[in-house]
């Protein structure tokens, strides 16, 4: 199946899944101390939003699905995201991705897979 072609890439390219879950857990980290972030990871599941991290990393961000913003504003709504919250994570994305030693062109690739997501994300 050409998605989970995709998804394998894209965790290939970051380093496997190993790389993943550091890539992942240096993002919380990151996002947990931001008190910018604080209202909106006060609502969640962390357990959970971790897990799924490693999914939209490996898959969502690579992948042609067309039902990708529908699923974004789904799993956003009622968080009311705003545009400097969303910011803030798109940045603490990049820093762990340049801390866990993701190559830079991969790093500019996923920020603005990320960025094309932000109308998906924001305000629901």
């Amino acid at each position: 199946m050409e998605t989970e072609r995709v998804a394998a890439t894209w965790q290939e390219r970051l380093g496997g899944a190993d790389a993943l879950a550091r890539i992942v857990d240096r993002l919380y980290t990151l996002a947990l101390d931001d008190p910018a972030l604080e209202p909106v990871f006060a609502r969640v599941d962390l357990d959970a939003l971790q897990r799924h991290q490693a999914r939209f990393l490996g898959f969502v961000l690579g992948s042609g699905d067309a039902t990708i913003g529908a699923q974004m504003r789904r799993a956003h709504t009622g968080l009311e995201i705003t545009p400097r919250q969303f910011t803030a994570m798109a940045r603490h994305l990049t820093t762990a991705l340049d801390s866990t030693g993701a190559p830079p062109a991969l790093v500019r690739e996923i920020a603005e897979q990320v960025e094309r997501l932000r109308d998906d994300i924001v305000g629901w």
